[in-house]
């Protein structure tokens, strides 16, 4: 039997969706019912929430990439291998 991974679903929402989309039908007419489960719905509209994207891009600015750059390349030494 074949299971899909979320990821899996989640392509072939967005094959469907475009389908839908060049052939001018409305999105509303896509069915996902049959691709996700209740759980994984739920999951999705958590982590996919204006709120929580607004979150997570908050932690993102907040990251120094700069200097996380620079704190991996002084790990690296000239021969490659990472130092403790």
């Amino acid at each position: 039997m074949f299971v899909m991974t979320l990821f899996e679903k989640i392509f072939e929402l967005a094959k469907k969706l475009s389908k839908a989309i060049t052939e001018d039908k409305d999105l509303r007419d896509v069915d996902a019912a049959n691709i996700f489960s209740d759980e994984a719905i739920k999951h999705i509209k958590q982590h996919l929430s204006e709120e929580e994207i607004k979150k997570n891009l908050e932690l993102l600015n907040k990251i120094d990439k700069e200097n996380g750059w620079k704190e991996i390349e002084n790990r690296i030494s000239q021969d490659g291998k990472v130092k403790n």
